[in-house]
């Protein structure tokens, strides 16, 4: 009986650290809790029995023997719900299976344990044999307990087989493992309780605990855990927000998940019963031609006129031979984030046109900046600007440089004798001839006055005496219609090329002094000055 009692004691022990292991993951997932109290069931189970063998009388034997039984109905129980848990990752225990899980052990350990009153579940007992072993005779609420929990373990059975064929590859251990901890200790108990002579052993279910004891540790140390349970895939697909569609090769329907049935009756709401067996091309209401592991995106409209943007991807289906036998049809709602797209594109379109007009109006405004508001033409701080570059890039080059002062002539006259809007309107109207003398790359400013100031980089003195000499016969041969009025308005003018050592402001101070010598001379006429070698 020694031997017994160890086998009792190893199966105890060892049932006892899978609990502790299991206990702190009890609360993951409903198959860590039900796996917990399952080997709670086996720890309850084994010690007891080893008590009831090494108990010396037959009263204390019978009393422990009855008392297996919370074990018992824990072990069965948590299996049952352990089973349900593998094989669906979103089953819960609900209230009502609870108290229906809990009615026949609650009865079976009430009736073991005022058995002493009834003798309903075992109807007399005896030691036989030396040592002593405890011989009961099983009365029928006995085999009543024992119908109920063998109909229930092969239902766990049925569903952990079934769980480990359709389980993918890398997940199959975790069914696997419990069929192989808990069949031998019902194989032993099915044994002994059918075929068996009373008072010949003292049961084999608790001698075969010490296997299950030492899988389940097996399986905890080797992180085969109730609480990495496999998502079953239909689950996915019930929650995924993307419609999925399985087609066969002529496009029947095959499978839809929620989110497909809910997207073809927005289509389609005539559709009407199960959408299974179906054509894709009608309850979808398009048709074109799939390409492997491709996806593109399609304009519909639903029922209600809604434009429906969706994007569909296909993946085909192979069989053994790797032939395609259908197609997984992926189709997300890209409405709203086509919808906010467009809006974007807008949006940016609008912002562009508005930096566009920001960059005009501030080129403008430069522009503005830098012109002379009566005649158009660049102010004098332009000018300068303008005007130390050019020398800079003539000293550079090695290229001529001339500059031309212009004045029109007794313009206090004018103003005297006409007025200063007649006298604004001939300042106007040289600028005006003063521009279409002017080529590209050359500038002209209003210098200050009824004083004009022309850059005309690569023009040699010479060459810009001609034109400011052209442009001084235009004036003189061509008044000026103003008002009813003819205004003769000549003009002076001075030119000066640039040397290589002479800055801006010496270039403007030799063309100031040859305007200077033309009014001395009589006006009307251009006079040029040759730079000295003078620096500013």
């Amino acid at each position: 009986m020694l031997t017994f009692a160890l086998l009792f004691a190893v199966s105890a022990i060892g049932s006892m650290v899978a609990t502790a292991i299991m206990w702190p993951r009890r609360r993951t997932t409903p198959a860590a809790g039900a796996m917990t109290l399952a080997l709670m069931g086996v720890t309850w189970w084994s010690a007891v029995k080893m008590g009831s063998v090494l108990a010396p009388t037959l009263e204390s034997k019978l009393a422990l023997e009855t008392a297996i039984y919370p074990g018992v109905g824990a072990m069965v129980a948590a299996m049952f719900c352990y089973t349900n848990a593998m094989a669906d990752r979103a089953w819960t225990l609900s209230r009502r299976t609870a108290l229906l899980l809990v009615i026949e052990p609650v009865l079976s350990v009430v009736i073991a344990l005022t058995n002493p009153w009834h003798h309903w579940f075992y109807a007399s007992a005896q030691l036989i044999g030396s040592p002593p072993v405890l011989a009961p005779r099983p009365g029928w609420a006995f085999y009543a307990h024992t119908a109920y929990s063998y109909t229930l373990l092969a239902l766990v059975i049925i569903v952990m087989v079934r769980s480990l064929v359709r389980a993918p590859r890398a997940y199959r251990r975790h069914f696997a493992w419990p069929l192989v901890a808990f069949l031998p200790p019902l194989v032993g108990n099915v044994v002994t309780v059918l075929f068996m002579k009373e008072g010949k052993t003292v049961g084999l279910t608790p001698i075969f605990f010490t296997i299950t004891a030492a899988v389940c540790c097996w399986a905890l140390f080797r992180q085969a855990l109730p609480d990495l349970v496999p998502v079953a895939g239909r689950q996915i697909l019930e929650t995924i927000s993307d419609a999925v569609i399985v087609i066969d090769r002529s496009w029947r329907v095959l499978d839809v998940n929620p989110a497909a049935k809910r997207l073809i009756r927005r289509l389609q709401p005539t559709t009407s019963g199960t959408i299974v067996g179906l054509s894709a091309r009608d309850v979808l209401g398009m048709d074109w031609a799939l390409a492997a592991d491709s996806e593109s995106e399609y304009v519909m409209t639903a029922a209600d006129g809604a434009r429906v943007d969706l994007n569909i991807r296909h993946s085909p289906l192979y069989d053994n031979s790797n032939n395609v036998i259908g197609w997984v049809l992926v189709a997300h709602d890209v409405t709203e984030r086509n919808r906010q797209r467009h809006e974007l594109r807008v949006t940016n379109e609008e912002l562009r046109q508005q930096l566009l007009a920001v960059e005009q109006l501030r080129a403008d405004l430069a522009e503005l900046v830098t012109r002379d508001s009566l005649t158009g033409l660049h102010n004098r701080r332009y000018l300068i600007d303008v005007l130390e570059r050019e020398v800079a890039r003539a000293r550079t080059g090695f290229q001529p440089l001339s500059v031309v002062m212009l004045d029109i002539d007794h313009f206090k006259r004018v103003n005297d004798r006409y007025g200063h809007a007649v006298g604004d309107e001939v300042i106007t109207a040289t600028a005006q001839r003063i521009v279409a003398l002017i080529e590209e790359g050359e500038t002209a400013a209003r210098y200050g006055g009824e004083e004009f100031l022309l850059v005309l980089p690569g023009c040699t003195a010479e060459r810009a005496r001609k034109r400011a000499e052209a442009l001084r016969e235009m004036c003189e041969r061509s008044p000026l219609l103003i008002g009813g009025e003819v205004v003769i308005s000549t003009i002076s003018a001075g030119v000066a090329e640039s040397l290589s050592s002479d800055g801006p402001a010496a270039l403007i101070d030799a063309a100031d002094q040859a305007l200077y010598v033309a009014k001395t001379l009589g006006r009307n006429r251009v006079e040029m000055a040759r730079m000295s070698t003078a620096t500013t």
